[in-house]
């Protein structure tokens, strides 16, 4: 069967899904049906079974199987575990009305089991979760992780034994540069934000006159904070500003006053700060304690989440935060957009942010490779994953603003397998909700409050 005929097909079963979400949006309670329970990292479905390293993981997987099972590495605990809950709970949403509505068609209505994986917010256990998922429960496709150090360190695990891996949540440029034959990423990337950041800030501009010169960058020391500086020090020269303070720091850091200190006598009308939520927290806290009026342009990151808002309040006004994904977004898209969220909401009591987002994004593509595959071979997965040609109006975009899903052989930069057609957006903070304030592609002129208020005007 030809591709173009494969790909309709799969557009059809997840019309078909999203019309199951849309008459399930009343629902409540909890998703459960496909995920196999967890007690701390270890599943209840164990098989047992033992793999060894080699180039495919070698499943015959031909059609009219029973399940598919899909591994789902994310922190539920730790540091990080909120954005990691988040997307864990969008995945099951996505699935448990994907089984519901037929499963995989190709694969004679086969369900999909996720078998979850608690990486505690460390890279040295994902590392450990990653390899049990693959040789003890077996998994035929692996989802997650959130960060970019366990993506890192999780890829070459996954490369090694021949298991397909959509990354979700670990955007660091690095990550696809090592010519990976089974290892893809549908969400942005560190370049692509740079490129959302400066082109907003000169869209802006274009229509006020107001371009900073002035930056500075307070990174974490990870693999996703290295690479957000390379990028803002790239970027920050290419539009002839000038880097007036570059500081890195460890992480869940104890107190920023000596470095914020030094964004203030800097004169830096701008600061990027790349970290996690709480770094995040404290950072706004003392920017504000210790009146910085340097506009907080954040990279993504802790910044992002709905929990930011929460723990800092009324301090979060006027934050600008490149996104790979906003609320604001389903004001462009249509009712099926509208419709997974409000179903979300109704599980789990809070609208989507960007990691929910994500996660229920991802399984889409999932969704639509596995179909088309009509296999679990590990070769045939990726073939799909290769093949992938996805265009804004497909229904797995109903969430993004992204122009389609293309996994490039490899990019101008060196990246490969990482979609060419997604794009950020650019969001403030006001009066405790996220505004989508560019691309001008999507929402026409700019409008916020920029450069930010001074701390002592507001």
């Amino acid at each position: 069967m030809c591709m173009k005929v494969k790909k309709v097909l799969a557009m059809v079963a997840s019309s078909v899904m999203l019309a199951g979400v849309i008459a399930g949006c009343g629902d409540s309670g909890s998703s459960s049906a496909t995920s196999s329970a967890t007690t701390g990292n270890v599943s209840s479905e164990s098989s047992g079974s033992e793999k060894t390293s080699s180039s495919s993981k070698g499943n015959t997987g031909e059609a009219d199987m029973d399940s598919v099972t899909i591994g789902v590495l994310l922190p539920l605990t730790g540091d990080t575990s909120a954005m990691g809950v988040k997307t864990k709970n969008a995945i099951e949403m996505f699935f448990e009305d994907y089984n519901e509505n037929g499963g995989i068609k190709s694969m004679g209505g086969a369900k999909v089991n996720l078998v979850v994986a608690d990486t505690t917010s460390s890279s040295e256990v994902a590392v450990t979760e990653i390899e049990r998922l693959i040789q003890q429960e077996d998994v035929d496709i692996l989802i997650g992780p959130y960060q970019s150090a366990a993506g890192a360190a999780t890829a070459p695990i996954a490369e090694k034994y021949g298991v397909p891996y959509l990354l979700t949540s670990s955007c660091a440029d690095e990550i696809m540069k090592n010519n990976y034959n089974y290892v893809f990423r549908a969400n942005v990337c560190i370049d692509d934000a740079g490129s959302t950041i400066f082109d907003f800030f000169n869209s802006y501009n274009d229509v006020y006159g107001y371009m900073p010169q002035k930056y500075a960058v307070v990174y974490e020391n990870t693999d996703w904070g290295m690479s957000c500086y390379d990028m803002v020090k790239r970027y920050v020269e290419q539009n002839g500003g000038e880097l007036v303070v570059e500081e890195a720091f460890t992480s869940n850091n104890s107190d920023f006053s000596s470095i914020i200190n030094k964004v203030k006598s800097s004169g830096a009308e701008i600061v990027f700060p790349m970290c996690y939520l709480n770094d995040a927290v404290l950072f706004t806290q003392q920017m504000s304690e210790y009146q910085c009026d340097a506009t907080i342009v954040a990279c993504g990151g802790g910044f992002t989440s709905s929990d930011y808002i929460a723990n800092v309040g009324e301090l979060s006004n006027y934050v600008i935060a490149e996104a790979g994904w906003s609320l604001g977004v389903l004001d462009y898209k249509g009712e099926e957009g509208a419709a997974i969220n409000e179903k979300y909401s109704s599980l789990y009591g809070e609208e989507l942010d960007e990691y929910s987002a994500f996660g229920y994004f991802n399984s889409g593509i999932l969704a639509n490779v596995l179909e088309r595959a009509a296999s679990t071979d590990a070769d045939k997965i990726v073939e799909a994953f290769l093949a992938t040609d996805l265009d804004s109006d497909d229904p797995e975009l109903s969430l993004m603003q992204y122009d389609g899903v293309y996994f490039a052989d490899e990019r101008s930069d060196g990246q490969t397998h990482q979609n060419t057609k997604c794009s950020n957006v650019m969001t403030q903070i006001i009066d405790g909700e996220y505004k989508v304030i560019g691309p001008v592609s999507m929402v026409g002129e700019p409008e916020c409050e920029f450069p930010a208020p001074a701390w002592a005007e507001r």
